[in-house]
């Protein structure tokens, strides 16, 4: 058996020992080291060697030794030294967290819970967050990219879908008085797979040096496993899809009126 002492968040983990004192009289060094071995404790790696007379420890896992003895020999079945400790270091800082591509940060003070905050050169602008934190592991949070200023943003390209393909597929209610809202009439639902009216889905594609390739093949395979998701359960009415890429520029590669409905 071994035990893990949890104190003041601070992780200590302590081998199973076998001091001179406590070891039985009648076991061989064999038994001791192999029991040892066999029951070790996270974050310690234990070797032995010559006929089980010596044990090296080390300890892993970014842990180390705060404690004890690293060698220990063993003599008639008894171990000798002090049993080691290892202790995960305290974190404290998260280090330097990069420039970014045509970018740099504000900020010197790395250590935990402080922040650093990205700007751009001149022509390009912050796509992603602008505020990285240091958190209490170690890691800063997500860092923004830098994209031509005539790049769109989402926002941009969200307005460009709804008012290019999806204002003409709702309806605005009129009042007696001749004034139509402007709000979209059609309420918020979660999506109901058998609503008789069928379904328009429209994937908005980042086309922008902001993604990378392989997230770009992410969103892809997302894309085509949700289409053959829907296709494969909604129950009634056409299932219509629009694509539409933004750069500096929207461009609509997939319109709704020109996807060929089911048979």
């Amino acid at each position: 058996m071994y035990w893990v002492l949890f104190l003041f968040g601070i992780t200590i983990s302590s081998v199973r020992g076998f001091d001179a004192a406590t070891s039985p009289s009648n076991r061989t060094c064999e038994s001791v080291v192999q029991e040892l071995v066999r029951y070790r404790p996270l974050h310690i790696a234990i070797k032995h060697c010559c006929n089980y007379s010596r044990v090296t420890y080390d300890c892993i896992n970014g842990y180390r030794l705060v404690e004890g003895d690293r060698v220990r020999r063993c003599l008639d079945g008894k171990l000798d030294g002090k049993e080691p400790r290892c202790r995960f270091p305290k974190v404290t800082s998260c280090g330097n967290p990069g420039t970014v591509r045509h970018g740099y940060f504000i900020g010197s003070d790395f250590n935990i819970g402080n922040t650093v905050e990205y700007k751009c050169a001149r022509g390009y602008k912050l796509h992603g967050p602008a505020i990285s934190v240091c958190k209490k592991h170690g890691t800063w949070t997500a860092r923004p990219v830098c994209v031509d200023k005539d790049v769109m943003d989402v926002n941009e390209a969200t307005a460009f879908i709804r008012y290019s393909l999806l204002d003409n597929q709702v309806q605005h209610p009129c009042y007696k008085n001749g004034s139509c809202s402007k709000v979209d009439s059609r309420p918020r639902r979660s999506l109901d797979l058998d609503y008789h009216g069928g379904l328009d889905v429209v994937f908005l594609i980042d086309g922008s040096n902001g993604v990378t390739k392989d997230d770009f093949k992410i969103g892809l395979k997302f894309a085509q496993e949700l289409i053959r998701v829907l296709a494969a359960t909604v129950l009634r009415g056409d299932i219509r899809v629009a694509v539409v890429s933004y750069n500096s520029k929207p461009y609509t590669a997939m319109n709704l009126h020109l996807l060929p409905t089911k048979s």
